[in-house]
């Protein structure tokens, strides 16, 4: 249950949520896409009332790619990618010039070119995550909810995926709000982080403000430290195993 969230995202930003299980992440994005009505409250695509839109306007302005997905056998993975498209077609499987170039440039993104007339079901866990993924992007929405994307995937892909969400920013000018499980993909590629716990925002702002050690604790229960890596200096949340008693130093991986 939520209490009092609210949130905001402007146009070519990626908003990350986080916190723990149970916290309200995946019930606040099926708000946000119309999936569960709210009680009280209210949220606004833009300028228009969610509610005054009808389920097939709402799915062209809106895609939610949720955290798990239902089986589809028998199909392969050009036709799951080409259901993204459906809020467009009046002719069913029909697939207007449009729809044929949205579609093989999701597979592209996603690296399925190789893949898009196998099917989905012999494919392994984290090909079949990036399939949905491409199916979500085909769906070519100005605002994409996305419950954990990266979940199933191999260090490469993990951030391969998180490369793609930043080309729909920067590129196409999408805007994204996003559930991670790893703090540290969000700090790399999100504008704004709102921090959840038991159903409320903990907090919230830049992910430089925002996820510090102080917030970690309180939201997660656990002792981090912060770091900086690379170059560049970017920052990195590294937990500290809970054996360690001794105090916490600076630290930095290059």
């Amino acid at each position: 249950m939520l209490h009092q969230v609210s949130l905001s995202a402007g146009k070519g930003e990626i908003i990350g949520l986080l916190g723990p299980n149970g916290c309200g992440k995946s019930t606040l994005l099926r708000c946000i896409a119309g999936i569960l009505r709210v009680s009280s409250g209210s949220f606004r695509y833009g300028t228009t009332p969610g509610l005054s839109l009808s389920p097939r306007e709402r799915a062209r302005r809106v895609s939610f790619l949720p955290q798990h997905q239902r089986e589809l056998p028998g199909i392969t993975v050009r036709k799951l990618v080409q259901l993204g498209r459906n809020p467009y077609s009046v002719t069913g499987w029909h697939q207007s010039p449009d729809d044929c170039r949205a579609v093989d440039r999701a597979l592209e993104q996603l690296q399925l070119l190789d893949f898009q007339h196998k099917l989905l079901a012999n494919l392994s866990g984290g090909e079949r995550q990036r399939a949905w993924i491409a199916m979500t992007i085909a769906q070519d929405t100005p605002l994409i909810l996305l419950d954990e994307p990266v979940s199933y995937l191999d260090l490469r892909h993990q951030w391969a995926v998180l490369e793609v969400l930043t080309e729909l920013k920067w590129r196409m000018n999408k805007t994204l709000i996003t559930v991670f499980h790893d703090v540290n993909h969000a700090m790399a590629v999100c504008d704004r982080l709102y921090v959840m716990k038991e159903g409320r925002v903990h907090s919230q702002g830049y992910p430089e403000e925002v996820l510090n050690e102080e917030c970690l604790q309180a939201v997660y229960g656990v002792c981090t430290c912060l770091c900086s890596a690379g170059e560049g200096g970017r920052p990195v949340v590294v937990p500290l195993c809970p054996w360690v008693t001794h105090k916490k130093k600076e630290c930095y991986v290059s």
